[in-house]
């Protein structure tokens, strides 16, 4: 392990099936890593999905049983140890489908320039889709789920909703508001070392993780995409598992955990936004969440002045708990 570049880390939980498609992509299309595998509550047919990987390539997997769910984001930091050994991390979902040299194509944006922090691929939820995708995910899928997921994965070989653009440079990110979709991107390690964990364990399972992983890579260099490098996400496999009579917790959950996020960066959000006309803000707000959350919060905040207080508190631990997530292990 120790001459390896990079580290991967995939949390699964109870997805099998796409849990097995994702890895025979990465040790099919992938080159230079050490793959750390993290169970949240393992289920049989996921432990026998890793077992069967395990033995295939014994040198570049770790396997890691977490007897509970612990969410995406405790999941990912409880092999933070292990994989801060490595100069590189690539945070994969489990319901990911990689494609030839992505990862190849990841470092050498970084190898490029080495004032990149943190750089993502292509990805087919940049694009809308056509009628015969939604027909499959809306459709299908939800009725026979082997049967729409496998129309869903062979049909990427011949039709992916991807950048049709030859741009083969790295594409910065540079609007503060922006982030890399937290599926799949790559970065240096030397910033988490200085705080110990990768994803803020505040953040309950995940959703606006993303946006404050991206945020806090600011500070230090660049962020941004490279469209050579192409992934598929099946989108929310794990967290679709959950009951579907449990929709209302699951939305409070990622609307706390995102007003926790703004709270976080209520600094440095003003600062941008300050310098922003009235006119871009209220454009700009209309595309994207994270201003629109933002506005929420201060108008929140505004009218309960011991919202600010009650947020470090994190009222999304109570929903985390409805959902059978139990970041903290209890």
């Amino acid at each position: 392990m120790e001459n390896k570049k990079n580290a991967i880390i995939i949390v699964n939980y109870k997805t099998p099936w796409h849990l097995n498609e994702c890895l025979k992509s990465v040790f099919k299309n992938t080159s230079d890593f050490h793959l750390f595998l993290v169970h949240n509550e393992a289920d049989k047919k996921s432990l026998s999905v890793s077992d069967k990987f395990k033995k295939l390539y014994p040198e570049l997997i770790t396997v890691k049983v977490n007897k509970l769910n612990l969410g995406l984001v405790a999941g990912v930091n409880s092999v933070f140890k292990e994989a801060s050994a490595f100069p590189r991390v690539c945070f994969l979902n489990s319901d990911i489908i990689v494609t030839k040299n992505w990862l190849s194509e990841l470092n050498r944006a970084m190898d490029n320039d080495s004032s990149i922090m943190q750089v993502a691929p292509d990805l087919n939820h940049y694009y809308k889709e056509s009628l015969f995708w939604r027909i499959i995910k809306h459709k299908l899928i939800p009725k026979f789920p082997k049967i729409g997921n496998t129309i869903y994965k062979n049909y990427l070989n011949f039709n992916p909703p991807r950048s049709k653009e030859k741009n083969h440079e790295f594409q910065e990110s540079t609007k503060f508001f922006q982030f890399c979709t937290g599926a799949c991107n790559l970065v240096k390690i030397e910033p988490f070392l200085k705080r110990g964990y990768f994803w803020d364990p505040n953040i309950i399972h995940g959703y606006g993780d993303d946006f404050d992983t991206t945020f806090f890579l600011r500070q230090h260099g660049k962020v941004g995409v490279i469209n050579t490098a192409y992934v598929f996400h099946f989108i929310n496999a794990s967290f679709n598992k959950l009951k579907r009579e449990m929709t209302y917790a699951k939305e409070m959950l990622k609307f706390w955990n995102r007003m926790y996020v703004v709270n976080k960066w209520e600094k440095e959000l003003k600062n941008e936004v300050s310098k922003l006309s009235l006119e871009e803000f209220i454009e700009l707000s209309s595309t994207s969440g994270v201003l629109a959350d933002f506005s929420l919060w201060l108008a929140i905040k505004q009218n309960y002045p011991n919202v600010k207080e009650w947020i470090t508190t994190l009222p999304a631990k109570k929903y985390a708990g409805v959902l059978g997530i139990y970041p903290n292990g209890k």
